[in-house]
């Protein structure tokens, strides 16, 4: 089968990351796999570690260019690569899709409140995860099939099983890995509610790393600043998959503070690697954590409650850090692997077919 997969653009995050993965595993099941990148918006050292079975077509296209030679040089490479199934992955790329003669147009919704158009061109749409799948019914009444984002679980390091239980004293490290842009991922919720945990528990030695970067660096920098914590807060800047999937273990928890979030891929990582969560009460995370058996929650944009909940979790840890390394574990082991999704996109694949 001939599957050409379509982003305007392939930088850092939860989507990209995913459909590495997924051409990945369709590349090995022996399919002949294309990635087009429609937009001059990448970054090359992630179309380089992709494996080196899938094509890869940059096209360069200046971002927000309204020259119809854009749109009719994609459609030609498109039909050049004559695909079978036509995998869109961005909101705009329907508009830009011509109907291609023997291919199935379908595409997969990485995130809730994206807005659609011509999609009546399009075959299948899948969402996801159920949080994504009830958006487009609410918003759009556009059916979907969720297929859920997985990843690939062998590759992280996971926490050791001899490392001690008790919190009660010493430091407690804590994680962040988003891209850095607050009013989505809601690391100033974070900081927060570090700096009233700090005046709550001053005996205590958390600190935060945030892992990524984005346009919010300077305010969360200046935020962290205004609260003293500069001391107590880390910016690690963009770390490479291979990294993250190596030291996730060496956290005592991972936070994600997001005020909208259709999935929350780097909850399921943090599992995987056996560390205890903690995430915000909207739909994406909080079905990857099955609705709080898996993991803590606290009220969306309330850092008051984030650090309660992270209060909480140090109290009383051995707890914590049991349920992610036995329930929480096998759950997102059994439920997220990315070869059960790229499973069940080649079968629904076929079925189009």
């Amino acid at each position: 089968m001939n599957i050409t997969h379509v982003s305007f653009g392939f930088t850092t995050g939860g989507a990209e990351l995913m459909m590495a993965d997924i051409m990945a595993e369709q590349a090995r099941a022996g399919h002949d796999v294309t990635l087009i990148v429609i937009n001059r918006h990448y970054e090359q050292p992630l179309l380089d570690a992709l494996d080196k079975r899938i094509r890869v077509v940059t096209l360069n296209r200046p971002e927000g260019s309204h020259n119809p030679l854009w749109l009719l040089r994609y459609n030609l490479v498109l039909r050049r690569t004559h695909p079978h199934i036509i995998h869109l992955h961005s909101s705009k790329a329907p508009g830009f899709t011509f109907n291609t003669p023997g291919a199935k147009i379908v595409m997969t919704v990485h995130d809730t409140g994206i807005n659609l158009r011509h999609t009546k061109k399009l075959h299948q749409v899948f969402a996801i995860s159920e949080a994504v799948h009830a958006d487009l019914l609410q918003r759009l009444s556009l059916p979907s099939t969720v297929v859920e984002n997985g990843i690939t679980c062998s590759r992280i390091s996971v926490k050791p099983t001899d490392e001690a239980n008790d919190q009660s004293s010493g430091s407690f490290r804590i994680a962040v890995v988003a891209r850095l842009m607050h009013q989505k991922k809601g690391q100033d919720i974070a900081i927060e509610a570090l700096n009233l945990l700090k005046k709550s528990h001053p005996s205590r030695n958390v600190t935060l790393d945030f892992i990524g970067e984005g346009s919010s660096e300077q305010h969360l920098r200046a935020l962290a600043e205004t609260h003293g914590l500069s001391a107590s807060i880390n910016f690690l800047g963009n770390r490479s998959r291979d990294y993250i999937y190596s030291h996730l273990c060496d956290y005592d928890l991972f936070l994600l503070p997001s005020r909208y979030e259709g999935f929350g891929l780097t909850v399921a990582e943090a599992m995987a690697a056996k560390v205890p969560v903690l995430v915000s009460d909207i739909e994406g995370p909080m079905e990857v954590i099955g609705n709080g058996r898996f993991g803590s929650h606290f009220r969306c944009g309330d850092p008051g409650d984030c650090a309660a909940a992270i209060a909480r979790i140090i109290a009383d840890y051995p707890r914590h850090l049991a349920l992610a390394r036995n329930d929480a574990y096998r759950h997102v082991t059994e439920r997220y692997d990315i070869s059960r999704t790229a499973a069940d996109y080649l079968r629904h694949y076929a079925e189009l077919t």
